[in-house]
């Protein structure tokens, strides 16, 4: 602030206003049914064009993929060979080998045949069901 209780300005500053009205035309002559209506289907037009190219460019990059694993896979079984893993299978097949290597870790597995214990056997202090 400047002695006199104004603000500064840098010199040859424009001063902006607090209130912008928008002008969108530059005459005062209002626009017409007719003018209003040759100006919209321009840009309708070519929102729909570009929509239309942005669909088909989709479905082409959808196609080229769907071909190239087509034949890919083709290829692999007439050579009798497997396709190298992906970048996607890789991290999938590590993210089973973590699960196994834990479980690996917990110790032997004992597969038992299991039987039902009457509560009566139980409750008369025997260990067998048959005594």
């Amino acid at each position: 602030m400047s002695l006199d209780g104004k603000t500064s300005r840098a010199p040859g500053s424009r001063r902006i206003p607090t209130t912008m009205t928008m002008q969108t035309q530059t005459d005062s002559t209002p626009r017409t049914p007719l003018a209003a209506l040759l100006h919209a289907v321009p840009v309708v037009l070519l929102r729909l064009s570009l929509g239309v190219l942005a669909l088909m460019l989709m479905l082409g990059a959808l196609l080229v993929g769907t071909v190239l694993t087509i034949g890919l896979l083709t290829w692999a079984l007439l050579r009798g060979r497997q396709l190298p893993p992906s970048a996607f299978s890789a991290t999938f097949q590590r993210s089973r080998r973590r699960g196994r290597t834990a479980a690996a870790d917990a110790g032997p597995v004992i597969d038992v045949e299991t039987r039902v214990v009457p509560e009566q056997a139980s409750a008369a202090g025997t260990t067998r069901p048959g005594e």
